[in-house]
């Protein structure tokens, strides 16, 4: 980086900066107190800890200005070479998605001035997902099913629903076809398997903005629903080659920071920047680009209580339909003004504050 000559006192749009400039007078970097806040969804309290949200990472990383991008290969376990990214394994026989592998890199500089590439790989197994949904229904849904062993079960028991291995391949859930709660599930995992990229990219895309240097806050601690978080954010003329090479190539000289993400270890507020984030369409040159979703009213609706959902953990959510519907109807069959009032109710209770 070239030497700064000044500092001063500054602002863009409603946020005081401290700006450093270049003998020539250009601005070269900039470092402001950003104000995330409860009502705009920038922040949400779960369990007594106040997490950033996508959204109040998005507000961040318009000062920090890091580049999202991804690369354009990964390595996936159990194949041989290098895989388009992301990467899909599909159920050949009913098409569903098994599982995604995405890498996604965040491209920018450090507080003290040198280029840091943040890379984040992400397994998000859709499997695995179905079988802790079902747990978890099972602790308030006793008719559901039951834990079993396979061997102990007859043909008729076991054909009258279905057998998830957890343990072992004898040792699993059994579930109830025909119960009401299972079919919930089923419609769930289906609403996943169709946000399963979108959810996938954002749980990448917050990874990386969180682990960068440049923002590197997690936890806050807010005063009267706002948080003030302090942003580091560089003037540079990279060109959209050159950050192709950090991505995919020549790292000579560069801090890199990596972490892999499994399906059982994502944390619950890494779900915020789940559908509602982004879709994937693709650029002029073919690589995948992030667009925003274009969603019905309901489906917006939805989009929001699943964050708040995943937010809340699987058990907490649960409590809270069955207290909150007592009649069990499926939100599927909400209006959208009932779904709208249940989804403020919802978020009331996350905040803590019902």
């Amino acid at each position: 980086m070239s030497a700064i000559a000044k500092s001063e006192q500054g602002s863009i749009g409603s946020t005081t900066m401290q700006i450093k400039r270049l003998p020539t007078g250009d601005l070269q970097a900039v470092k402001g107190v950003i104000n995330l806040s409860l009502a705009r969804k920038q922040l949400v309290q779960i369990k007594g800890t106040m997490t950033i949200t996508a959204t109040g990472y998005d507000r961040l990383n318009q000062v920090a200005g890091l580049s999202l991008v991804l690369p354009k290969q990964i390595q996936v376990p159990g194949h041989n070479g290098m895989q388009t990214n992301p990467f899909f394994v599909i159920n050949e026989t009913t098409g569903a998605i098994k599982f995604v592998m995405a890498k996604m890199s965040a491209v920018g500089y450090s507080p003290i001035g040198s280029m840091c590439v943040v890379d984040q790989t992400l397994l998000f197994d859709l499997g695995a997902y179905f079988k802790m949904d079902a747990m978890a229904k099972l602790k308030y849904n006793k008719g559901m099913g039951k834990i079993v062993n396979k061997l102990t079960q007859t043909k008729e028991e076991l054909a009258a629903g279905i057998f998830l291995p957890i343990l072992d391949e004898n040792f699993g859930i059994w579930l109830d076809a025909a119960h009401e709660e299972f079919i919930k599930l089923m419609s769930e995992h289906q609403q996943r398997q169709r946000f399963a990229e979108r959810i996938a990219l954002g749980i990448l895309k917050r990874n990386c903005l969180r682990h960068h240097p440049s923002i590197a806050t997690s936890v806050v601690q807010p005063q009267n629903g706002e948080a003030a978080v302090t942003v580091m954010g560089y003037r540079h003329e990279l060109c959209e080659e050159r950050i192709r090479e950090l991505v995919d190539g020549d790292r000579a000289g560069v801090e890199v920071i990596e972490k892999e993400v499994h399906t059982d270890t994502i944390e619950a507020s890494d779900m915020t920047a789940s559908a509602s984030d982004a879709k994937i369409t693709e650029g002029e040159d073919g690589t995948p680009d992030i667009r925003k979703a274009e969603l019905t009213p309901k489906e917006s609706i939805m989009v929001r209580i699943n964050e708040i959902r995943s937010f809340m953990g699987e058990e907490s959510y649960l409590k809270f339909y069955n207290e909150t519907v007592t009649s069990g109807r499926p939100l599927n069959e909400f209006e959208d003004d009932e779904l709208e009032r249940y989804a403020s109710i919802l978020e009331k209770e996350a905040r803590g504050d019902a």
